[in-house]
């Protein structure tokens, strides 16, 4: 059997072998962790737990270029790898050795409240100056740096909305909902943004 190793990280080992059907295998030390595809508009969608060894097409049902992995577990910092098409055929064993979060200090978290708080004020003055694309890049790497605050995906779906962005915006809302399945209005945006059509020149 043909083996190479594609990537080995100190944290993700990446091996491929070669095979007529395309198979991926995940694993994760500590085991348990969440599985998700993520597609191109960032949208993830849970396919299962670790240790998981699936068809690729099973990963993959909507036939997208590339797939992002995604592997979550409470008290781990996620992990996320790529899968170009070109393996798509092959065997891809993927074994993560997760890290664990570090705990931020009491001043390490008013400081992060108080940077995420003045990068809010200044997206909201954006918005005002209808400078979208700024609030859309300021508010995408506020996100990545915490992913978990609901608020923000909503002002993320705002900024999508006013700039004519509708499937972005609508992905942002159902986001926010996933983190806050109380927000009403937030619901009421989903609701609203699926009842539309969408405008088929519409940036995706």
């Amino acid at each position: 059997m043909k083996y190479f190793v594609l990537s080995t990280l100190i944290l993700i080992s990446i091996s491929v072998f070669g095979c007529a059907n395309g198979y991926t295998n995940l694993r994760s030390n500590p085991e348990g962790a969440t599985i998700y595809v993520v597609k191109g508009n960032k949208q993830k969608t849970k396919v299962g737990m670790t240790p998981l060894n699936v068809p690729t097409k099973f990963l993959n049902p909507t036939g997208e270029s590339q797939l992002e992995i995604r592997l979550e577990k409470e008290g781990y910092k996620p992990e996320s790898y790529y899968v170009p098409h070109m393996l798509f055929s092959e065997y891809v064993d993927l074994s993560v050795q997760l890290q664990k979060e570090e705990t931020l200090s009491c001043e390490q978290q008013v400081q992060n409240l108080e940077k995420v708080t003045r990068n809010v004020a200044q997206v909201m003055f954006l918005i005002q100056q209808k400078k979208f694309e700024k609030a859309e890049s300021l508010l995408e790497n506020l996100i990545s740096e915490n992913p978990d605050i609901s608020t923000l995906h909503d002002l993320l779906g705002n900024v999508y909305y006013l700039n004519q962005k509708l499937s972005q915006a609508l992905d942002s809302y159902t986001r926010s909902l996933e983190l806050n399945q109380n927000s009403i209005e937030t619901q009421r945006m989903v609701n609203k943004l699926k009842s539309l059509r969408m405008p088929s020149g519409e940036s995706q």
